[in-house]
């Protein structure tokens, strides 16, 4: 896959790869940028690392991209800082405050049409499962941060428990 956006932001192929392992990566000096949401439906998608800042706290980026052709093109992005344990296992829903909140939301004026990307950032606690968004199946990474894209109405989220049953609706 390629983009036409170069090296900047880093790994882009994680909308052709996966993921991968993000809790065995470390965010070196040398290597500062960490996947860890991706999410993409049709034409559009967003992507989330976790960076190292120039002062030394960890910043959370948002990229959201939209497919021309073979090749993604980078619409934009924003970021900001979050929290040393961003990593970490997810936590209880009475830990979290609910089974599921909504960190950050942006979005970005399409290339190609009209409309606009929009992207939520959403940590997920342990008693889920998977998530419902817009028809996708979204399978909950061990530290539970999820990307979720749309391009028109903002989609319908169902948090859906380990057995299966649907537990709830997330309002973005």
């Amino acid at each position: 896959m390629e983009t036409r956006a170069g090296s900047y932001p880093p790994d882009l192929g994680v909308l052709s790869k996966g993921l991968g392992a993000v809790a065995s990566m470390g965010a070196s000096r040398g290597g500062r940028f960490l996947p860890v949401a991706a999410d993409a439906d049709g034409d559009i998608a967003v992507t989330m690392f976790l960076r190292r800042g120039v002062s030394g706290l960890p910043w959370l980026e948002a990229w959201t991209l939209e497919r021309d052709g073979q090749d993604w093109e980078l619409l934009g992005g924003g970021a900001g800082t979050c929290q040393f344990d961003r990593l970490t296992a997810r936590p209880l829903a009475a830990d979290l405050g609910g089974l599921a909140c909504t960190d950050a939301r942006g979005r970005t004026r399409r290339n190609t049409g009209y409309g606009f990307v929009s992207y939520a950032h959403v940590r997920v606690a342990a008693e889920i499962g998977s998530v419902l968004a817009a028809g996708r199946h979204l399978t909950v990474p061990g530290h539970g941060h999820l990307a979720i894209v749309w391009a028109s109405r903002l989609p319908g989220v169902t948090l859906v428990g380990h057995d299966r049953q649907h537990l709830a609706t997330l309002k973005l």
